[in-house]
Parts: C-alpha cells; structure tokens; sequence
C-alpha cells in the first residue's frame, strides 16, 4: 500500500516503481521516512526491477543507448541520467509525496573566461566510485566521459544524485558541484584541453550553468516542454 494516492499517469513503469518504493518504505509513516527509505534503496546501488533484472547506469559504456526515461531504462536495464532521475522522481510521486523535481544542469555559454583564458568546448566529468549496477564497465566509463549536462533530483531543497552511490546530500547546488562533477574545456590559449579549476581562480561552479527544474512526466527524461513549472531556475 501507498503512503498517500499516487501521482500518476497510469504508465507501463508504475509497478515497478509501486512496489520498490513499497518494498523499501514499508512500516514507514510520514512522507519524509518514506522518502529516506527509498532514498536508501536506490543508495545500495543494485536496484532491480520486479522481475528481478538489475538495472544499470551507463552499464554499457558508449554503446549505451539514448535511454532517457523511466521506461526506457525499465524495458533495458540500462539508462543515462536523466532515465534515473526520472526514475526516482516517478518512484517517490508514486507514494503519493509531491514536491520532488528532475533537476537538469546545462552550460549557459559556449565558452567561459576564466582569469586570462578562453574555454571553449565546455563539459562535465561525473565525479565517483560506485555507480548504479556496480559494473566494472559502467565506472571505467564514467571515470573517463565527458558530457554536456547532467540530471539528478530536488527534493524540499536538498539535492540528491540517484545515480551514484553517496552519502551526502546537499542543501547548496555549489555544494553538490564542487563534490560531484568537474569541468572541462578547451584552452584556447595552449590549444590543450583540460580541467578547469574555479575556485583557483575566484569563481564558482554555479557560474557555469543554468538549471532547470521538471515535476512533470515527459516522454524525454531531459525536459524540454514550455511549460511555468519547468522554466529555468533563478538566475
């Protein structure tokens, strides 16, 4: 049973995100334990579905598809972040708790300045150890790629990344930044690409992007609808 009525579209994933979020909260009362006890679930990093099939993040490195959502990432057992992140978000709405948010970061420029130095070709290294799955594939992958945004979750202000296994969650996005990812670009100066380092040169990680905040169901897991609750977030 549910802790409250679900939020739901009635999609083919919302058994197995009912009966995880069951299995995980079960006893629990009040939206906040609910949250933590899923929460710790998808911590363990071997989260399966129903029937059993463990699901992973990028498990098969760059030959994984363009699996952006809940279902895609349910029917494959294998997705990108914003597949888990929509994961999550779907597996807590289906408790009935509100207030939760696919949080999507994006470079807001071509190109950064950073002291005396251009950087074009911007892009973010996903920082950790143990990713979803636990695949030797998945962290050699993840250890080496590069990508162009990222996308985890919000929840009453706190920040929490469901596709790596760690122990801290962040109340500050620039806390969750610097822990969590680095930044990368092409310094147009020595033509080398390498590790931009901001707080070296008195800027922030925040300054490096805009975000955007999803409490809506899409059939892309990077949403890209119009709509007031999925406008850009702050300045």
């Amino acid at each position: 049973m549910t802790l409250n009525t679900p939020i739901s579209s009635g999609s083919s994933y919302d058994e197995t995100c009912v009966w995880l979020g069951c299995t995980a909260a079960k006893g629990k009362s009040t939206e906040q334990d609910v949250f933590d006890a899923i929460w710790n679930e998808f911590q363990t990093i071997t989260i399966t579905t129903r029937d059993n099939r463990l699901l992973s993040y990028w498990g098969n490195g760059e030959f994984t598809g363009d699996y952006n959502t809940t279902n895609a990432l349910l029917e494959n057992g294998d997705g990108r972040c914003s597949a888990w992140a929509d994961f999550f978000f779907n597996t807590i709405r289906l408790q009935g708790i509100s207030g939760i948010y696919k949080y999507i970061i994006n470079f807001n420029s071509v190109y950064k300045d950073v002291g005396n130095v251009r950087y074009t070709f911007l892009a973010l290294k996903q920082l950790g150890n143990i990713f979803q799955g636990r695949l030797t594939t998945s962290s050699e992958y993840m250890h080496n790629e590069l990508f162009a945004n990222h996308a985890f979750n919000k929840y009453n202000n706190y920040y929490y990344d469901p596709t790596v296994q760690n122990n801290n969650v962040y109340d500050d996005i620039e806390d969750y930044l610097a822990n969590n990812i680095e930044i990368w670009g092409f310094n147009n100066t020595t033509l080398t690409y390498e590790k931009i380092e901001p707080y070296d040169n008195n800027i922030t990680y925040s300054s490096f992007f805009q975000y955007q905040l999803c409490n809506l169901e899409h059939n892309n897991g990077l949403c890209d609808c119009q709509s007031f609750l999925c406008q850009p977030e702050g300045d």
